[in-house]
């Protein structure tokens, strides 16, 4: 369902509410998929699988997170308040 336009996937999710069977098929097909997910043996990826997955990590943007600056200068007070500069 989450490949579906935003859209679509709010009809869908609107029916699910209000539809009382549209919930319990729901449920049990989620029930389905985690059981069927326990059957399938783990593996590795391979090599080329890793490099991709490590080469596409490399071009995404990197985000900065907002609290960076307030830890900084917690850090700064931190080592003034101490006389460790």
């Amino acid at each position: 369902m989450q490949l579906l336009p935003a859209e679509e996937m709010a009809e869908i999710a609107a029916y699910v509410v209000r539809s009382e069977d549209a919930r319990r098929e729901l449920a049990e097909i989620q029930g389905d998929l985690a059981m069927y997910a326990h059957t399938v043996e783990m593996q590795s990826p391979s090599a080329e699988a890793r490099d991709r997955l490590m080469k596409q990590v490399g071009r995404e943007k990197k985000a900065i997170p907002i609290d960076r600056p307030v830890e900084a200068a917690a850090a700064a007070s931190a080592s003034a308040s101490c006389g460790c500069e």
